[in-house]
């Protein structure tokens, strides 16, 4: 009976190893998979690094690893910084209030801020490369990095200088101290014809 029992208990202590050892290979394919084409754009694209293996066989294979690992880092990167920005998110909105974290921390935001930016660089990379015709003069493998970055730097160059000059031109003057006058007195005429008057030295009488 009690040799029924322990063999058992072996055989559950193998099913339990064996679902744990399919979970963690499940797991590692799974992200294998998603760092992938992440890392492989990363290293060998961005950065530009070179590998030089014989036979070509393992130097495939070499690479795939190389973008493995990248990809990851990149992706553990990012949810680090999605978990900062969750707890930055929740603290604010509980010492400033709900709107200050909105401006702050809300995803919206930081979405339309990445789109703002990607679109940006791209009508930098316009301007530079298919309009103003810059060459570099810089090694292969850094060429991409070089014009992405100067790139991002030329269309918010663009963008600001095309703001300050719209501003300049299109939008006139104001007289902040008649605005607020004016201002006060609209204010004061909504408030006499609702039955409350507003005095200037700020005492409100009902």
């Amino acid at each position: 009976m009690e040799s029924k029992q322990n063999f058992a208990m072996e055989n559950e202590k193998v099913k339990n190893t064996l679902h744990s050892i399919f979970n963690i290979l499940f797991y590692v394919i799974l992200v294998s998979i998603i760092s992938i084409l992440p890392g492989w754009l990363l290293m060998y694209n961005a950065i530009g690094i070179e590998i030089n293996v014989t036979p070509y066989s393992m130097e495939i294979f070499v690479k795939t690893v190389i973008a493995i690992c990248g990809g990851f880092v990149a992706l553990m990167i990012m949810l680090l910084i999605i978990m900062l920005n969750v707890y930055s998110y929740n603290y604010i909105k509980t010492i400033d209030g709900e709107w200050a974290a909105a401006i702050c921390c809300s995803p919206g935001v930081l979405l339309c801020l990445l789109i703002i930016n990607m679109g940006t660089t791209y009508c930098g990379y316009i301007l530079l490369y298919d309009i103003y015709h810059a060459k570099l003069n810089v090694d292969e493998k850094h060429e991409q990095a070089v014009k992405i970055i100067t790139s991002f730097v030329t269309g918010w160059v663009h963008l600001i200088i095309g703001t300050i000059l719209a501003l300049h031109c299109c939008v006139e003057k104001i007289n902040f101290g008649k605005l607020c006058c004016c201002s006060f007195m609209r204010t004061n005429k909504i408030h006499e014809a609702s039955g409350i008057v507003i005095c200037k030295n700020n005492d409100i009488e009902v």
